[in-house]
């Protein structure tokens, strides 16, 4: 009699055992969301749910340089968001690349906006963010310091890669909203430079 109590006490202990050990799994051991995949949640993901940058706030140049008739200054600031208009000029300047006249100018042209880069910036990124495949905007410029607005020439983009300069004319170049924007600049109010001057020694 006293081992068929044990016996029974032995399957009733193992039982109770077995239940908690299952009970405290349900609560315990159920981590939601950690080894599931929710593909429904990620299909109802908004757009706006993931990190979006402008390349264009990121690759921009580090000052302006103009010299328009007698004045020569250099900006720090673009409060006429004269580079967002640049980088349509530039778009327009690759996109037209083949039909382009491309060249290599050893001169700057005589009144010019100038955007510099603190570094050579490779080409792939201006084309990558512009959404254009090019390999012969790849080959020849393969990177660039200075892009230069000529404002005389509403048609013209000059880019300066630390070595050569090459300059891109085509009909499909518009650039008349940038020199407008420049030319309406107030000088008086700018830093002036001048060159050709000694002082003292």
């Amino acid at each position: 009699m006293c081992m068929i109590q044990k016996k029974i006490g032995n399957i009733t202990l193992l039982a109770m055992v077995i239940l908690c050990v299952y009970l405290s799994s349900n609560v315990w051991l159920q981590l939601p969301g950690l080894f599931n995949y929710d593909a429904k949640a990620e299909e109802k993901a908004q757009p706006d749910d993931t990190l979006t940058t402008d390349i264009w706030q990121v690759v921009k140049p580090i000052k302006n340089i103009i010299k328009v008739n007698d004045n020569y200054t250099i900006t720090y600031s673009d409060e006429y968001d004269i580079w967002g208009k640049a980088v349509n000029a530039i778009s327009d300047a690759f996109e037209n690349y083949e039909e382009s006249n491309v060249s290599e100018s050893a001169a700057f042209p005589s009144q010019y906006l100038k955007f510099d880069f603190s570094t050579n910036i490779p080409s792939e990124i201006f084309t990558y963010g512009m959404s254009i495949e090019n390999e012969h905007i790849k080959e020849n410029i393969k990177s660039i310091k200075n892009i230069i607005i000529d404002l005389e020439d509403i048609h013209s983009i000059y880019f300066y890669n630390g070595e050569n300069t090459f300059k891109i004319e085509n009909k499909n170049i518009n650039t008349q909203e940038i020199i407008n924007l420049v030319k309406q600049l107030d000088f008086n109010h700018e830093t002036q430079y001048s060159f050709g001057q000694e002082i003292g020694d």
